[in-house]
């Protein structure tokens, strides 16, 4: 018996319970998909929290879990989220003494690549130092300043050599992202690392302005299968200053129209820091649609202007990384915690000196887990990031 054979057999034991999926995103649709296909009649979906919320999904409503659990009394709720959005909703069950709910089975993770992408480690790659666009709400003088506080010399770009060194001490099942501090293509070796990275058979993504990359650079690498390609816009207000110049249009239009293998968009996704470019909008017109959504880079921003902040205390878990294992290479080879830590405050290790595992398991490591779990007094970055939740 498969999965899914498994996990509808055990649905149907629930005789005459009102079945509900818990959550409201892409997990959950994968879950309604098994269901539907397994003839297990719904009877809506339910969320945490009603606030901003559609009501309906799949033409069924979407309804608070307490409103639920306190009007009806035969109710079997199907976990329906990504891990620790799960670990979160086990949290509040366990709290309420609600037993009657099945777990997500380890299969619908598996139903969508990036979904599973997303749950194994990844390495974001900072090719070089000092990015040249300087977006308003990327603190990049933060981390330049960090970056050469105790060594004007240090390694500002990432040579090839040294990058292929770091990527050959990777599990292979590490996803590379190259995104990280800076555009990538500032680094005019950034194509042979992405090159290098996609015949070595790691997954890659890579989210990019296109500055710094020409037409001879885009045909290369076109050939790359990329997971995710996700463009940084121009916008009105010119809070990206992302030279637009006339070849920038050009370029941008072959990215728009280029296809990948299988046929579908080499670009997967846009965002943009305001309101987008008019002519952006007029060139990306039915090739790919912008959205914008900003957080402060946990506090590291000082603004207060459309952005979401955050601040968590107590217990926290990171939301958007498998064991603290979503990481960034900067180009001498240190790794810090995550795409937010623009202050280097937490480092993690050196990957041209130390072990991959050596550095997931050392003294750092330890102690930003200590911070999240046991001891609230330890500075750390991640009680006012944007992807800290709380485990109360």
């Amino acid at each position: 018996m498969g999965w899914k054979e498994e996990y509808i057999s055990t649905i149907k034991k629930y005789r005459g319970a009102h079945i509900y999926i818990y959550g409201a995103g892409q997990v959950a649709e994968y879950v309604y998909e098994v269901c539907h296909d397994g003839a297990i009649q719904i009877s809506g979906f339910v969320v945490s929290a009603m606030q901003q919320r559609v009501s309906e999904k799949n033409g069924l409503p979407i309804r608070s879990v307490n409103q639920i659990l306190e009007e009806e009394t035969s109710v079997l709720l199907l976990i329906g989220a990504i891990e620790n959005n799960r670990n979160q909703m086990l949290h509040f069950l366990a709290k309420r003494g609600f037993k009657d709910y099945i777990d997500v089975p380890e299969g619908i993770y598996e139903m969508n690549p990036w979904l599973a992408l997303k749950r194994r480690p990844s390495m974001e790659i900072t090719p070089v130092v000092g990015c040249s666009i300087q977006c308003r709400y990327c603190p990049q003088k933060l981390f330049v300043s960090e970056y050469f506080s105790e060594n004007n010399h240090r390694t500002s770009k990432m040579a090839f050599t040294q990058y292929q060194a770091c990527l050959d001490k990777l599990p292979k099942d590490t996803f590379i992202e190259f995104s990280g501090f800076v555009e990538p293509f500032l680094n005019p070796e950034s194509v042979d690392m992405m090159e290098y990275t996609y015949e070595k058979g790691y997954a890659i993504s890579l989210f990019t302005t296109l500055t710094g990359l020409n037409q001879a650079g885009f045909e290369r690498i076109k050939k790359i299968s990329f997971e995710r390609v996700v463009l940084h816009t121009p916008d009105e207000e010119g809070y990206a200053n992302i030279p637009v110049t006339e070849e920038y249009w050009e370029l941008l239009d072959s990215v728009l129209d280029a296809k990948k293998a299988d046929g579908t968009s080499f670009v997967t996704s846009a965002n943009c820091q305001g309101v987008p470019s008019k002519k952006f909008l007029e060139v990306a017109r039915g090739r790919v649609e912008v959205a914008s959504r900003l957080h402060d880079r946990a506090g590291n921003i000082e603004t207060n202007e459309n952005i979401v902040n955050n601040k968590v205390r107590g217990k926290i878990f990171c939301s958007n990384s498998h064991n603290l294992n979503r990481n960034v290479l900067l180009p001498d080879g240190s790794v810090v915690l995550c795409c937010n830590d623009f202050g280097m405050r937490h480092v993690l290790g050196n990957l041209l000196l130390e072990d991959y595992n050596d550095i997931l398991q050392g003294e750092e490591m330890r102690r930003i887990k200590r911070a999240m779990i046991i001891d609230e007094n330890l500075p750390l970055l991640c009680r006012n990031c944007f992807f800290a939740k709380s485990l109360e």
